[in-house]
């Protein structure tokens, strides 16, 4: 591990590629069987210093950021009617998350988190939280992982069906 951390110096590869590459894991054959090797900054720092942006840095002007600005903005008490904490990242289709959460899927329907990319929200067992929902951008054609909704806003009958069929809502929904 500590001759992989040598191999290789800022200097012997292209410019960026040392900030990029932290970790190297190979599984190796040693006569006690198959091992993982791991090495950590397996690109030594070359003698001049690297400058300028590294790839796929942001350079951000200062000041504050907006997201979803100008976007409809909904508000939905969530509560987890499940026995496990469950976790919803910023890109599901709200409409169409875990069944144990309760919430009007109605007003959910083609709308996400207002989080970053990335982000999410974290629902405890019994525990009620407000969330703020926007719309999906673009063509607004959502493709859920409960297969709820396979298409766009026109889908919005057909899905509520599947979901009252499947669980995720009540018949009177």
């Amino acid at each position: 591990m500590a001759f992989g951390g040598q191999v290789l110096s800022a200097d012997e590869v292209q410019p960026g590629v040392a900030s990029m590459i932290k970790v190297i894991s190979v599984e190796v054959m040693m006569d006690e069987g198959t091992k993982l090797v791991t090495v950590f900054d397996p690109v030594r720092p070359g003698a001049e210093a690297e400058t300028g942006p590294v790839p796929g840095e942001y350079l951000i002007e200062p000041g504050e950021i907006e997201i979803n600005a100008g976007r409809e903005v909904v508000e939905i008490e969530v509560l987890n009617v499940g026995d496990r904490t469950i976790q919803v990242r910023s890109h599901a289709h709200f409409f169409e998350v875990n069944k144990a959460l309760s919430f009007d899927r109605r007003a959910a329907f083609g709308m996400r988190l207002d989080r970053p990319s990335g982000a999410g929200e974290r629902f405890d067992p019994g525990v009620a939280r407000t969330v703020r929902l926007v719309p999906f951008g673009g063509l607004r054609r959502m493709h859920g992982f409960a297969g709820l909704t396979e298409g766009g806003m026109e889908a919005r009958e057909a899905a509520f069906a599947r979901a009252r069929a499947r669980g995720y809502m009540e018949e009177s929904e």
